[in-house]
C-alpha cells in the first residue's frame, strides 16, 4: 500500500492567501513536486486557516487546480490567531494538523510548508525517494532572496491558465544569487563589509554561481512521528524533530540540484539587524550560545550547496573553511540548551496568551503543553525572564511609561482618541498595533490594504469615510504599499483625512529612505492642490540605544543565568531611568517636525482641501 502524505500549510488573511496562491502554490503544482508525491503516495493537503478565510480559498482557481491532483481540506485555527508572536501560532497550527490524525499519526508523513516558500521544479522527487525508503524525518534548507527583484521574474514564468510555476532548480538558484537578500549577504562569512547581529545561518560565497551554507536553523520538511504527540512545548523548528522522532532517524537535503526552496522577503526586512564591519567569531558564538539546542548544532555540521552551475573544482577548500569555522564555534559554545520549554518559548508565551485573550481566543488551546507541568528547575530562568519582560514591557498596547516604545504608543493612542464619536473610520492594516485593534467609540471598519484598494476602485465605498488610517511597516512604506496608500483618497468624503502611520513594533527605522517614496506618493496630489499634508515623528535615536541595551541585557541573562541576575537587574534599572528621562525630554521639547536619524513612528496626515 502507498504511504500516506499529508501536506500542512498554515496561511490566513486575505493578502497572505493571495500571495500564497500567486507563487507558492503554483510552484507546488510544478512537475516533480506535488504531482510526483501524488503518484508515489496517498496525498492530501490540509490548509490551516481561519473559518472566515475558507471562501477565499474556495473561490481561488489555483485551489481548484490543486483539487484535481488530490483532496484538499481546511482546519480552523481561529482561536490561535491575533498575536504578533507568529512562531507560537505557526507551531500550534501545525500541531493541530498533526493531532487531528489521532493515534494514526504514526502512519502519516506530514509535510510542512510555509506560505512564502517557492519550490524549484522537481524538488519533491527527492522527498518522495526518502519517504519510500522509510526515513522518518527529512530536513531541508530554504534560501532567502529580495522579493522586489525575484517575484516579478517568477510572475512572468507562471502559467496563468494552469496555475503552475515551473522553474528548474539551477535557474531559480541563479535568480536568487543575482538578487541576494541583504540579510543573506550579512551572514556571508568570507566578505568583510557587513555582518549580522543574528547568525542562525552561515554562508560562504564560492563563486558567482555557488554558495555554501551551514545552518543552525533548518526547516523540518517532512516527519512521520515515531510516537503519538498532541501538544507542543517549543517552536516547531526547535522541537518537532526531537519530539516526534526521538530516535534521530534524520536525513538532510543538502544539494540544490535535488531540492531548492526559495524564501522571498522585502529588501528592507530585518535591515535593522545588519551592521558594517567584519564578522567576529566571538560575537557569533555569543549569539549561538543563547539558544542553540543539540539538534541545531547537529544541523550545522551539514554542508549545504546552492549552485546555478556545476560545482567549481576548488569547492573542497571552502568546505574545509566552513568546517574549521564551525569547529571553532563549537569550542566557544557552552552546553546546548534543552529544546523542550526553551527559554525563548517560555518567555514569549505570556505575551502570546494575553494577545490571544484580547482577541477572544482561548489562552490555553489543547495543542499547548502546559508549562506548569515542568519541573521548576527547568523553567526558573524562563519564568524570571518572562517576569522581567512583563515589568519592563507591560503588554503590547499597554506599555509602561519606562518602555522604549511608550512614546510611539502615545502617538497612536492620541490619533485614535482624536476620532470623532460619529466619524466614519476605516483602519487599513494587515497586522495593526493592538491599540488600533482595540479602537472603540467611532463607526469603524477594518480592511487589509488590498481590500481597501479594491474598495477605492469601486463606486460603493467612494466618499464613505471621514478618516482612513493606514498602518504600514517601514519596509512596506518604502515599497509599493506606501505608493498605493494615496490611492485610498477617493474613499474620503469632503474634508476627510488620510493618516499614514509608519511603525515597526519593537524596533526603530531610518526615515531618510522614505523621503523619495513619500514624495512620489504625494507628487500628483500636490500638483493639483488637492490636499494639505503634515508629518510628525517620534524621535528614535536615543530610544534605539536604550532598546538595544535592554536586548543585550536579556541576551547576557540567557548566557549567564541566575547567578548574574542582581548585576543585570541594576543595568536594567539604569536603562529604565534613561528611558523615562528621554520621554520627559521629548515631551518638554515637543515635536518639531524635524527628521530624526532614527524614528520610532512617523505619522503623515493628508487632508482633502
Amino acid at each position: 500500500m502507498k504511504p500516506r502524505v499529508k501536506v500542512l500549510v498554515a496561511v490566513w488573511g486575505a493578502s497572505y492567501i493571495e500571495a500564497f496562491t500567486r507563487l507558492a502554490l503554483p510552484s507546488l503544482l510544478a512537475p516533480g513536486n506535488l504531482p510526483v508525491l501524488g503518484d508515489a503516495a496517498r496525498l492530501e493537503v490540509c490548509i490551516l486557516t481561519s473559518e472566515r478565510d475558507v471562501p477565499l480559498f474556495e473561490a481561488n482557481p489555483a485551489i481548484k487546480a490543486l483539487r484535481t491532483l488530490c483532496p484538499v481540506g481546511f482546519l480552523g485555527i481561529d482561536d490561535l490567531l491575533g498575536s504578533a508572536v507568529y512562531g507560537i501560532t505557526l507551531t500550534l497550527a501545525y500541531m493541530r494538523g498533526i493531532a487531528a490524525e489521532g493515534e494514526d499519526m504514526v502512519n502519516v508523513h506530514f509535510m510542512f510548508f510555509n506560505s512564502d516558500f517557492i519550490l524549484a521544479a522537481g524538488s519533491l522527487q527527492s522527498l518522495a525517494r526518502h519517504i519510500l525508503a522509510g526515513h522518518r524525518c527529512v530536513m531541508a534548507p530554504s534560501f532567502r532572496a529580495a522579493a522586489e527583484h525575484v517575484e516579478p521574474l517568477l510572475h512572468s514564468r507562471t502559467d496563468a491558465s494552469r496555475h503552475v510555476l515551473t522553474v528548474p532548480a539551477r535557474e531559480l538558484v541563479g535568480m536568487a544569487l543575482r538578487h541576494l537578500h541583504p540579510t543573506t549577504v550579512a551572514k556571508t562569512i568570507n566578505q568583510g563589509v557587513f555582518r549580522s547581529l543574528y547568525h542562525n545561518q552561515l554562508y560562504w560565497r564560492v563563486d558567482k554561481d555557488t554558495v555554501l551554507g551551514r545552518f543552525y536553523l533548518m526547516f523540518m520538511l517532512c516527519i512521520r512521528p515515531e510516537r503519538v504527540v498532541r501538544t507542543a512545548n517549543t517552536y516547531c523548528d526547535y522541537g518537532f524533530a526531537p519530539e516526534l522522532c526521538p530516535s534521530g532517524d534524520m536525513v538532510f537535503l543538502t544539494d540544490s540540484d535535488d531540492f531548492f526552496m526559495l524564501e522571498t522577503q522585502a529588501h528592507r526586512h530585518e535591515a535593522m539587524h545588519i551592521r558594517i564591519g567584519p564578522h567576529r567569531i566571538a560575537d557569533v558564538a555569543g549569539y549561538l550560545s543563547e539558544w542553540t539546542t543539540r539538534e541545531h548544532r547537529l544541523f550545522a555540521k551539514q554542508d549545504l550547496v546552492f549552485h546555478a552551475a556545476d560545482l567549481p573544482p576548488d569547492i573542497e577548500t571552502i568546505f574545509a573553511d566552513a568546517d574549521k569555522a564551525v569547529r571553532e564555534l563549537e569550542l566557544l559554545l557552552p552546553p546546548p540548551k534543552p529544546h523542550a520549554f526553551h527559554a525563548y518559548w517560555v518567555g514569549s508565551l505570556p505575551l502570546w496568551k494575553k494577545e490571544i485573550g484580547q482577541h477572544g481566543g482561548g489562552a490555553n488551546p489543547p495543542e499547548l503543553e502546559p508549562v506548569a507541568d515542568v519541573a521548576v528547575k527547568r523553567t526558573l530562568i524562563g519564568r524570571v525572564f518572562s517576569l522581567a519582560r512583563e515589568v519592563v514591557r507591560g503588554s503590547q498596547g499597554e506599555l509602561k511609561v519606562w518602555h522604549a516604545g511608550w512614546l510611539d504608543q502615545r502617538l497612536i493612542e492620541r490619533l485614535l482618541r482624536g476620532l470623532g464619536r460619529d466619524s466614519r473610520v476605516l483602519i487599513v492594516a494587515d497586522n495593526p498595533p493592538l491599540a488600533a485593534k482595540r479602537a472603540r467609540g467611532a463607526k469603524i471598519d477594518r480592511m487589509t490594504l488590498r481590500q481597501a484598494l479594491d474598495a477605492a476602485i469601486g463606486s460603493e465605498s467612494r466618499g464613505c469615510y471621514d478618516e482612513v488610517l493606514v498602518f504600514l511597516r517601514s519596509e512596506q512604506a518604502a515599497g509599493d504599499d506606501g505608493e498605493h496608500s494615496c490611492a485610498l483618497l477617493p474613499l474620503l468624503g469632503a474634508e476627510g483625512r488620510l493618516c499614514l502611520v509608519v511603525h515597526d513594533p519593537g524596533s526603530e527605522f531610518m526615515p531618510a529612505p522614505l523621503a523619495e517614496p513619500l514624495l512620489t506618493i504625494l507628487a500628483g496630489t500636490f500638483d493639483t492642490c488637492q490636499v494639505r499634508a503634515s508629518v510628525e515623528f517620534v524621535d528614535g535615536a536615543l530610544q534605539r540605544q536604550i532598546r538595544l541595551g535592554v536586548r543585550r541585557l536579556g541576551r547576557f541573562y540567557l548566557r549567564l543565568g541566575l547567578v548574574w541576575t542582581p548585576v543585570l537587574a541594576l543595568g536594567g534599572c539604569v536603562l529604565l531611568v534613561a528611558s523615562v528621562l528621554n520621554h520627559i525630554r521629548w515631551l518638554i521639547r515637543g515635536n518639531r517636525g524635524d527628521q530624526p536619524d532614527y524614528c520610532g513612528t512617523m505619522l503623515v496626515q493628508i487632508r482633502k482641501a
